[in-house]
């Protein structure tokens, strides 16, 4: 094994103190290792393929600097998963009635211009900015207070960054508790509909 992956190193907490935990250097040692060998590896890999040395050498140290970002990602995935869940369940555990379709209140934030949709479940409302598909959509009926609820995906054109990605439940009774985030349009549940609407419909414009 190269004596440089071997090698073991002293860590430093935020302190900047040494760590003196035998256990916690053994794993982060190890951790290290196997970072530096599959570099390594990828390294060889891309040398092999034609792949520039200083260019792969570059991405490697973008993706470094950015690891405080992916956790930060992944944490905001994690309570996003966790808030999602706990929604649910409170919906799954009411009384209800699943709905065959909705319809959304779309108010243009720049022109006060309002648009009904009558949406099926499963099809897509275009918009000039981002798309919006309703999954499900429900009349609730918890302890006594009536409510409807729809989970949908409402995804901005042109970016895969989790950010710009809603997923979840959307209420009637409280339209800004959970909500999309749309720089150009207000997205409302006005309605979840029992009969099947059958095809997309825009109900007119206020």
């Amino acid at each position: 094994m190269n004596k440089e992956i071997a090698k073991e190193f002293l860590w430093i907490d935020k302190n900047n103190k040494i760590i003196s935990c035998e256990e916690t250097n053994k794993v982060l040692n190890e951790n290290l290792s196997e970072i530096i060998s599959l570099l390594q590896n990828s390294f060889d890999d891309a040398i092999l393929l034609g792949c520039d040395e200083d260019d792969f050498k570059k991405k490697n140290k973008k993706t470094i600097r950015r690891l405080g970002i992916f956790y930060w990602k992944r944490m905001r995935i994690f309570i996003f998963l966790k808030l999602f869940a706990l929604i649910n369940f409170n919906v799954i555990s009411s009384q209800e009635l699943e709905c065959q379709g909705a319809v959304l209140r779309i108010l243009n934030k720049t022109t006060n211009e309002k648009n009904f949709y009558s949406v099926p479940l499963s099809q897509t409302i275009e918009l000039d900015n981002s798309t919006i598909v309703v999954h499900r959509c429900l009349k609730i009926d918890k302890k006594g207070k009536n409510d409807e609820v729809a989970l949908l995906t409402h995804k901005l054109n042109g970016s895969s960054e989790i950010e710009n990605v809603f997923f979840g439940w959307i209420f009637k009774s409280t339209q800004y508790l959970n909500s999309p985030s749309n720089p150009v349009y207000d997205i409302k549940l006005e309605e979840c509909l029992v009969e099947d609407p059958i095809f997309l419909k825009n109900n007119g414009t206020i």
